[in-house]
């Protein structure tokens, strides 16, 4: 899922540390001092990035609502009808976002990312689309610990489709980081029977056998 990060020049220290930490967490975040190429049209660049978002964090220092660009930014992504979490470090939300409550800023990004991925997984703009985002990163884990790390993300949340459930099945026979994670052996069986779907006999029993599960 892509992020689109605002923030004010002089803090880009701050908004580069918390793009780190993002990306760790399997996002896809844009921070224009990063992203742009030295050679892109700046505009047209913040411009696209801000169209192909899905969220926008605006990181909210002393100044942010005197900006002209960065207001431009969230009245853009305000009339584009995107998922807006504020951080609030210093100011309040300004204008078109005042109506926002904002997350308190706070170095452990743990901490706080997880409170955005809440928000993310129940706001209608955005859970579909973070469901499908989590199962395919469940389908390309490459370790147990970070099949380990998923699956907790994966069963916190509630309202996967019949076709989300199928593909979690069918990740989960073919990946043998998941089938023989302890965690995903003992969850995910738990989690497919909890949601009541219909499924093939057949798949479940394969699905199940994978899983060490009689």
């Amino acid at each position: 899922m892509k992020i689109f990060l605002s923030y004010l020049t002089e803090h880009k220290k701050t908004a580069g540390k918390f793009r780190h930490s993002i990306i760790l967490k399997g996002f896809d975040p844009f921070l224009a001092h990063d992203d742009i190429e030295p050679t892109a049209e700046w505009a047209d660049s913040i411009i696209q990035n801000l169209k192909d978002c899905d969220i926008f964090i605006p990181i909210l220092t002393k100044g942010f609502e005197n900006s002209k660009w960065v207001n431009q930014e969230i009245g853009m992504a305000y009339a584009w009808e995107k998922l807006i979490v504020p951080l609030k470090i210093e100011s309040d939300p300004p204008a078109f976002i005042s109506k926002y409550q904002a997350l308190k800023y706070i170095d452990k990004h743990e901490i706080l990312i997880e409170k955005i991925t809440d928000i993310i997984a129940e706001r209608p703009q955005t859970a579909v689309k973070f469901r499908d985002f989590i199962i395919r990163r469940l389908e390309n884990s490459n370790t147990y610990n970070e099949t380990e790390e998923i699956v907790e993300i994966l069963i916190k949340y509630e309202k996967y489709s019949m076709t989300q459930i199928l593909k979690l099945i069918e990740c989960s026979i073919s990946n043998s980081q998941i089938y023989d994670c302890y965690k995903a052996k003992d969850e995910l069986p738990r989690f497919v029977e909890k949601h009541r779907y219909t499924i093939d006999q057949s798949i479940m029993d394969k699905f199940k056998k994978k899983m060490g599960r009689r």
